[in-house]
């Protein structure tokens, strides 16, 4: 599939720069410093980013590229394209109605929430190595989905340690002036990253999450992967 860059309207630059706008400030003071180095270093700016562009900075900084995609993949397509080091994205912008919160993932999400974390060395390998694990268990759905859980706990919804506080890294919250407001607030807890807390617990689908979990630097991700590979590939007892 190609972005076809012609076809997005007014309407459509103007929603990208409303959601460029406020969540750049919003995640002021709130987002780990990676990912602002990511934004500068990639290029990012109130209009809709041309692929094509980004993906020649991207492939010459990180030998990364985006893969336009038409809609959500199964996990499979998705893991197959981290695993050849291609993010996939679609090329939709959300409608100004789903500002502070998307239900569906869009090329909001999928490149200002992912794409500037990927200057961060830590964070491009865990996905690498996460899909090729993930892959080698396509025999076994059960554990495959299991381990899934952990993707949403940390690439997609995670918390990061910095200086005795708690920023945000996930895509879903960096995309999301809603959930990150939600996820950082006082009253919603935010535990120490387990691995086997992070296969066993279930991410609810479009909707604000119970709690958070926080690692103390990406290259526990790394780190943590055969832990939860193990846990995802324990039995889970009846009842």
């Amino acid at each position: 599939m190609q972005q076809r860059y012609a076809d997005y309207t007014s309407g459509d630059q103007s929603t990208w720069a409303l959601l460029y706008q406020r969540q750049t400030a919003a995640l002021r003071d709130r987002a780990h410093p990676s990912y602002f180095m990511g934004l500068d270093a990639f290029g990012f700016g109130d209009r809709i980013p041309e692929l094509a562009r980004l993906n020649r900075t991207l492939r010459a900084q990180t030998g990364w590229e985006i893969e336009a995609v038409d809609g959500q993949v199964s996990g499979e397509v998705f893991c197959g394209l981290l695993r050849e080091r291609k993010l996939p994205s679609t090329t939709y912008v959300r409608s100004q109605a789903e500002l502070a919160h998307s239900k569906e993932p869009d090329m909001f999400h999928d490149v200002f929430g992912h794409v500037p974390l990927l200057i961060e060395p830590d964070y491009r390998a865990f996905m690498v190595t996460f899909a090729e694990t993930s892959l080698a268990m396509l025999d076994d759905q059960v554990s495959f989905d299991r381990l899934g859980r952990a993707f949403k706990w940390t690439i997609e919804y995670g918390l990061i340690e910095l200086n005795g506080g708690v920023r945000a890294y996930g895509a879903g919250l960096m995309s999301s002036s809603g959930e990150l407001d939600h996820a950082l607030s006082a009253n919603v807890p935010k535990l120490a990253f387990d691995p086997c807390a992070a296969v066993d617990t279930p991410h609810v689908r479009a909707s604000l999450q119970a709690q958070y979990f926080v690692i103390d630097g990406f290259a526990q991700l790394g780190g943590a992967l055969d832990a939860m590979v193990r846990h995802a590939r324990t039995p889970v007892a009846a009842g």
